[in-house]
């Protein structure tokens, strides 16, 4: 398989672990009740999230598309490697399935918030309101995180084949010179 997917599947990785800065301070609170979550979560951290998924909903429409093309870029990849390679064909079937839940994740529930949150301008929701917002981007990236980086392994496992690791950790034979006369 090529190594462009998985060259994507990081950068994809990078943009979204990049925001686990804001997020994590979500995770402890994944089972409690989102009502009560602004009492949980300091202002300044709300504030603090609130800034940084405004500017990544005004970022510019270049990062957006090269982003979007990078997804589909891994998605055809995935899915033509399961068409095109038998002896592997679970592992990338398995790859592009969960490749593409984690783009439908993003897609579907945390683009839409995040896009709100850019929308709002400078007035800011009730604090139970964006605490809820930022409650659920945080939980589902983080379902998104772990569809991704279940497709980077997966790829990673599909690129592995035991036979090309023994031939590439082999030294290469060099040729004995018997030309040299002792004198």
């Amino acid at each position: 398989m090529p190594v462009l997917p998985n060259i994507l599947l990081g950068f994809l990785g990078g943009q979204l672990f990049q925001r686990a800065l804001y997020d994590q301070v979500w995770y402890p609170y994944l089972t409690t009740e989102v009502g009560s979550l602004k009492s949980k979560v300091s202002a300044l951290e709300r504030q603090d999230a609130v800034t940084f998924y405004r500017s990544v909903a005004n970022a510019p429409g270049n990062l957006q598309m090269i982003m979007m093309i990078a997804a589909a870029t891994v998605l055809i990849s995935t899915l033509g490697q399961t068409l095109l390679n038998p002896a592997k064909r679970t592992a990338n079937l398995l790859s592009f399935i969960s490749f593409f839940i984690a783009t439908g994740l993003y897609a579907l529930k945390v683009h839409p918030i995040i896009r709100d949150i850019g929308s709002a301008g400078v007035v800011r929701p009730k604090a139970d309101v964006e605490a809820a917002q930022l409650f659920h981007i945080a939980l589902w990236q983080a379902l998104t995180g772990m569809s991704l980086v279940t497709a980077l392994l997966l790829q990673v496992a599909v690129d592995t084949d035991p036979e090309e690791a023994e031939l590439q950790a082999a030294p290469p034979r060099t040729k004995k010179n018997r030309s040299s006369k002792v004198e």
